[in-house]
């Protein structure tokens, strides 16, 4: 065996192969772009959860506000007395993060519920609402229900919360939060192949 063959053919597969500006830039590029693509998903996944949150809540129905409130009184407030106007006004000021009006519809007929807010909380914060919201309302229809029939029907129905963002300047736009996290999970996913594929263009550079 000429080791002094091997050594040339060594070095010289290194100087094409680990020295070529393709490996030296995804060597840099690849570590990096990998901490970036991580630090959006966390900042996405933990965006303003240890900030505290308030809702109002508009109930018309009269028979709601009391059990949201006893559910979570630093989160919802009762301004069933308060106008819808103003209820929009204190959004776009930060007097509170969003409003939520309750109608005998969305009781009666699984109407949607609306949620106007900030666009504060993240998709955690979405979350918890419409658990709470689902849960109460289960809770009303089974209060009212006579029949078992009507039981199992409640029992399969769930009530939706749509959301809005109110911005400074009055208007309300579509809720982009379930799409950036979207985003994040397919971030999540570059990563892999990033790995990946890096893990063989540096196979490739030294064999």
């Amino acid at each position: 065996m000429n080791w002094k063959q091997i050594r040339l053919v060594m070095g010289r597969e290194y100087i094409t192969r680990v020295k070529s500006k393709g490996f030296i830039a995804a060597t840099l590029l690849v570590p990096l772009g990998i901490v970036a693509v991580y630090g959006i998903g966390i900042f996405i996944a933990l965006w303003e959860s240890d900030v505290s949150y308030e809702i109002a809540i508009h109930d018309r129905t009269e028979v709601m506000v009391d059990s949201l409130v006893a559910l979570d009184p630093e989160l919802y407030t009762d301004f069933s007395d308060t106008p819808v106007d103003s209820l929009r006004t204190f959004v776009q000021s930060g007097a509170i993060n969003g409003f939520i009006v309750i109608e005998e519809e969305n009781i009666t007929e699984n109407r949607p519920l609306e949620m106007i807010y900030d666009g504060s909380g993240g998709l955690t914060f979405l979350s918890s609402v419409r658990d709470d919201m689902r849960d109460l309302f289960r809770e009303e229809r089974l209060r009212r229900a006579e029949v078992s029939e009507e039981i199992q029907q409640i029992f399969t129905t769930r009530i939706g919360l749509d959301s809005r963002i109110l911005t400074e300047e009055g208007e309300e736009k579509q809720d982009d939060t379930a799409f950036f996290s979207i985003i994040g999970l397919a971030m999540g996913g570059i990563i892999i192949f990033s790995i990946v594929g890096y893990g063989g263009y540096l196979t490739r550079g030294v064999i």
